[in-house]
C-alpha cells in the first residue's frame, strides 16, 4: 500500500515481515493492522494514523519509522505509543525530503498468566439444538475453530462444534454445530485430535468398537451440508488392521495417524501400525493409503501413543504407554519424512524414560516451538515430568534430552495435563485431572526465553473458574494467532462443553509449528 501526494510523502504497508500481521491464512485475511491515511499538518507535518487490534492490557506499544528509501534505512520517529492512545503521530523530520517513507512497527507483547480479563469462557453445551459436550482436540483453519467430538455420558459422538473467530466469542451467534453421523453414517463418532491441511481439516479416529472411520471435512463447502463431509474405512490397509488412533500430523503432503490402542493388533491393544494418507490422492481410493508396523523399531516396545508433531523433516510420536514398561511409556517414535515410509531404516527410536534422574513416561501431546519439541505429562503418580527434546542435537544421544519436573510450580499442584500449545513464545500445558482423576483447570506455563530447569521460567494460574463457569478438564488446545482455545472435554459434574480462552499476545502471530500437526 503505497500513496504519494503534491508533498511528496509516501507510506509503507504497516507490518513488519517479521510480525506477519494481516497475513493471509486459508484465503483468509488476519486483523487488519495498517496505514489508514497520510495526511498534511501544520508547517508541513506530515500526520500518520493506523488501525490495529488492541486489547484491554494497556501492554501493547507502537512505534512510527521512517525513511527516504522505500526499502531500508528505517529508524524511530516516535517514542512508544500505547494502544490506548490515538494511534497517530505527527512527523516534523523527514518533512524537508523530496519523498518519504513511514511504516508501524509493534513488539510482541505476551499477556500476563494471571492478567484480569485474560480468561474468557463460553458455556457452548448447547449449539443448534444439539448436545455438544466431550470434545477431545482443537483444529484452526484460519478462521474457524473446530473442537473435535469424542464422547458424552450416553456414548462416542460426531458433533462437531465450531466457533467463528471473526464474531465475538460470547455470542452464541458465532458458535455452530453439525452432527457428522447425518452426512455420513454412524461411524463418524469418537475421535481424538486432528489437524489442518490448508483445506481439508481431518478427525483421527480413536473409537475401536464399533470401530470408527476416518473423517474429512472440506473447508470450502458448507459446514452443515453433508456434501462437505467424507468418512473412509482405512480399518485393513496394507494388510494390518488399522484402528484406535489418537492424534494426527501433517507433514505438507502426507497426513499420519497416530497408533494409540487396537486389540486386533496385539490383546494388550497398544499398538504401533501408523496409517498414512497421501492428501494429493482421492481421499476414497485405497491406493492413497498406506500402513506401517512400527512396533518394534530399533527393538524398543514401539507402541502405545498419543499424538504427534512435525518440526519440518521428522514426525514425532509421543508415547503414553505400551503395556511393557510398568510405569509407562517412555519411547519417542520418530520418522524421516524424506525416507520411505514402509522402510525400517526411515524410522528410530529412543527410550527417554529415564531422563536427567527423571521417570520421563506418559505423555499426552507434545509441541514444537521451532527448536525444542515438549512433551506434555499425563497424570502419572503424582509428578508433573515435562520432557524436551533439542532437534538441534541426535535424536539418540541422551544429552540432547531433558526433564524437568514442573509439580508444585507457583505453589499450586501443577499435575495431570493433556494436550500443550505455542504462542510464539510461551508454551502452555492444558488442564487435565490428576492422579486421582480429579479434573482441574491450572494452567502450566513455560517461557522458552528462560533455562528449562529454572523453575523462575514456569508459571501456574488456576483458571478453573471463570466466568462463572467450570472451567476444569481439557483436551488439547489450539492458537489463532491471539487467542488459545481449550478443547473442553469434562469437569466434576460431567462431561463438558464449557470452552476456555485465553488472549495470549498482539500482535496476531500463527507460530508456523501450530499448523504442523495435532494439538492434543
Amino acid at each position: 500500500m503505497t500513496r504519494s501526494r503534491h508533498w511528496k510523502a509516501a507510506i509503507l504497508r504497516s507490518v513488519l515481515p517479521c510480525l506477519a500481521w494481516g497475513a493471509a491464512h486459508n484465503n483468509v485475511a488476519a486483523t487488519e493492522f495498517s496505514i489508514t491515511s497520510l495526511s498534511p499538518g501544520l508547517s508541513g507535518q506530515v500526520v500518520v494514523r493506523w488501525a490495529a487490534e488492541t486489547n484491554s492490557f494497556t501492554n501493547l506499544f507502537f512505534t512510527v519509522e521512517g525513511s527516504t528509501n522505500s526499502g531500508e534505512g528505517f529508524t524511530a520517529l516516535s517514542a512508544p505509543i500505547p494502544e490506548n492512545a490515538t494511534l497517530a503521530f505527527t512527523d516534523s523530520l523527514l518533512r524537508a525530503g523530496s519523498m518519504a517513507f513511514y511504516r508501524v512497527a509493534a513488539s510482541p507483547a505476551f499477556t500476563a498468566l494471571n492478567q484480569p480479563g485474560a480468561f474468557t469462557a463460553f458455556p457452548a453445551t448447547n449449539v443448534n439444538g444439539l448436545n455438544t459436550v466431550g470434545y477431545a482436540g482443537a483444529i484452526f483453519d484460519g478462521r474457524y475453530v473446530y473442537f473435535v467430538p469424542y464422547q458424552n455420558s450416553v456414548s462416542a459422538h460426531g458433533r462437531v462444534l465450531r466457533l467463528d473467530t471473526r464474531g465475538g466469542f460470547t455470542n452464541a451467534a458465532s458458535w455452530s454445530a453439525y452432527d457428522a453421523t447425518l452426512a455420513v453414517g454412524s461411524r463418524a463418532v469418537g475421535f481424538t485430535g486432528g489437524v489442518f491441511d490448508g483445506r481439508f481439516v481431518y478427525f483421527s479416529p480413536q473409537i475401536t468398537s464399533p470401530a470408527s472411520g476416518e473423517l474429512r471435512y472440506d473447508t470450502q463447502g458448507n459446514f452443515t451440508n453433508a456434501a462437505s463431509w467424507t468418512l473412509y474405512d482405512a480399518a485393513l490397509t496394507d494388510g494390518l488392521s488399522c484402528q484406535g488412533f489418537q492424534g494426527a500430523v501433517f507433514d505438507g503432503h502426507y497426513v499420519y495417524y497416530v497408533p494409540h490402542y487396537n486389540t486386533n493388533v496385539t490383546a494388550a491393544g497398544w499398538n504401533g501400525i501408523v496409517l498414512r494418507f497421501d492428501t494429493r490422492g482421492p481421499f476414497t481410493d485405497p491406493n492413497s493409503w498406506h500402513a506401517y508396523d512400527a512396533g518394534n523399531t530399533g527393538g524398543f516396545p514401539t507402541r502405545g501413543y498419543s499424538s504427534g508433531i512435525f518440526d519440518g523433516r521428522y514426525v514425532y510420536f509421543t508415547p503414553v504407554v505400551n503395556g511393557v514398561q510398568p510405569e509407562g511409556n517412555g519411547c519417542v517414535l520418530r520418522y524421516d519424512t524424506q525416507r520411505p515410509f514402509t522402510n525400517s531404516a526411515s524410522w528410530q527410536a529412543h527410550d527417554a524414560s529415564n531422563t536427567g534422574g527423571l521417570t520421563a513416561t506418559v505423555f499426552k501431546g507434545a509441541v514444537f516451538d521451532g527448536r525444542f519439541l515438549f512433551f506434555a505429562p499425563y497424570p502419572v503418580s503424582g509428578n508433573c515430568v515435562v520432557l524436551r527434546y533439542d532437534t538441534q542435537g541426535v535424536f539418540t544421544n541422551t544429552a540432547d534430552w531433558s526433564a524437568f519436573n514442573a509439580t508444585n510450580t507457583s505453589a499450586l499442584p501443577t499435575e495431570g495435563y493433556d494436550g500443550a500449545v505455542f504462542d510464539g513464545r510461551f508454551v502452555y500445558f492444558v488442564p487435565y485431572h490428576n492422579a486421582a482423576s480429579v479434573f482441574h483447570g491450572r494452567i502450566l506455563r513455560y517461557d522458552t526465553q528462560g533455562l528449562f530447569t529454572n523453575p523462575s521460567s514456569w508459571q501456574a494460574f488456576d483458571a478453573g473458574t471463570t466466568a462463572g463457569l467450570a472451567t476444569q478438564g481439557y483436551v488439547g488446545a489450539v492458537s489463532d494467532g491471539r487467542y488459545l482455545y481449550f478443547a473442553p472435554y469434562a469437569n466434576a459434574t460431567g462431561f463438558s462443553g464449557n470452552v476456555l480462552r485465553f488472549d495470549s499476545r498482539l500482535p496476531r502471530l500463527i507460530p508456523p509449528t501450530v499448523t504442523g500437526g495435532s494439538n492434543l
